[in-house]
């Protein structure tokens, strides 16, 4: 093995014994979990499907999409630090761009959740979310 070789495999078994070593501060985690044990939760709610609720609840539908009509989902990727605040908002299945806006604006305003955990521990957790657009059902008649 060439001596780069074997540099490059030394500097790989430190990192994956101190992970500390491999992130900055100021970078993202580099262990976000898709699966544990216990999911975030909203004060006095449980699971995923009242966060669901909740963000729905803060969504401020857009003019333009009301007017058009506009019906459909924005996914959204959520990930929730080990604090249990909202660390990121992205759009993975956008439906255009002012509802993607509002949908990820809605789903920043949730308030502190629970930190997720995994054996006990809290990590970094991402989910998808669906964001539901579907136009008001008019009161009345």
């Amino acid at each position: 093995m060439t001596s780069s070789k074997m540099l490059l495999s030394s500097l790989f078994v430190v990192v994956l014994t101190f992970p500390a070593l491999a992130q900055q501060a100021g970078t993202p985690p580099k262990a976000i979990y898709t699966y544990i044990d216990q999911p975030p939760l909203l004060p006095g709610n449980d699971g995923i499907g009242a966060i669901s609720k909740a963000v729905q609840q803060q969504l401020a539908y857009p003019p333009q999409a009301l007017r058009d009509g506009m019906v459909g989902k924005v996914f959204v990727d959520v990930t929730v630090a080990k604090e249990g605040s909202v660390y990121e908002a992205k759009v993975v299945c956008g439906l255009r761009p002012d509802c993607d806006s509002a949908a990820v604006a809605a789903v920043q305003r949730l308030p502190q959740l629970s930190p997720p955990r995994f054996n006990g521990w809290p990590v970094y957790y991402s989910f998808t979310l669906p964001v539901v657009f579907q136009a008001p059902v008019p009161s009345g008649k």
